[in-house]
């Protein structure tokens, strides 16, 4: 997260990286209820769009192998580190146009 470093997710992340106890965290916050709950409350304007057939195919997603390595670094943070601003745009900056 850029504007700072937070020890504590650096922690968390460990904690996720352990076989067992890794495993069950992951679980107790990627489950079909708070899967559906942040869907309808902050991803999708219809609250019944996710349902059936496509809640079924977003909890796959979670259910693959390593899924919760890679989602606790995203949202810690972790998941390609920038520290400030400006290393930010750095890289934009040599970002090729996909137009071109």
């Amino acid at each position: 997260m850029m504007g700072g470093h937070r020890p504590f997710f650096d922690r968390l992340c460990r904690l996720v990286d352990l076989p067992g106890i890794g495993r069950l965290i992951y679980r107790l916050n990627v489950n079909q209820p708070v899967v559906r709950h942040m869907g309808a409350g902050r991803v999708y304007a219809d609250r019944g769009f996710l349902a059936g057939e496509r809640l079924r195919e977003k909890l796959a997603v979670t259910r693959a192998s390593g899924a919760r390595f890679a989602s606790v670094r995203f949202v810690t943070g972790r998941l390609d580190p920038l520290h400030s601003r400006d290393e930010f745009l750095d890289l934009a900056r040599q970002a090729a146009d996909p137009s071109e």
